[in-house]
């Protein structure tokens, strides 16, 4: 459900997910492999795109922790 999920991203390149009701970990999500700078929910709570210091965006989903698409890594403006 929207709003009881928490993001963070980690140095290892790990993106954990967070139930926020009971603090238990729902998800590591490997694949980065640089520090995660961002993490960022869709409006509907089903889809995480997390960015790394590389420029890459990876879009995982939210209920299986399934890697969706990984695009760039991006450069330029």
């Amino acid at each position: 459900a929207t709003g009881t999920i928490l993001a963070t991203g980690d140095g290892d390149g790990v993106v954990r997910l967070w139930d926020t009701a009971s603090g238990a970990q729902l998800h590591a999500l490997p694949g980065h492999t640089v520090l995660v700078y961002t993490t960022v929910f869709s409006p509907d709570g089903r889809t995480l795109a997390t960015g790394d210091r590389s420029g890459t965006v990876r879009l995982w989903d939210v209920a299986t922790g399934r890697l969706l698409a990984s695009l760039g890594p991006h450069q330029g403006p």
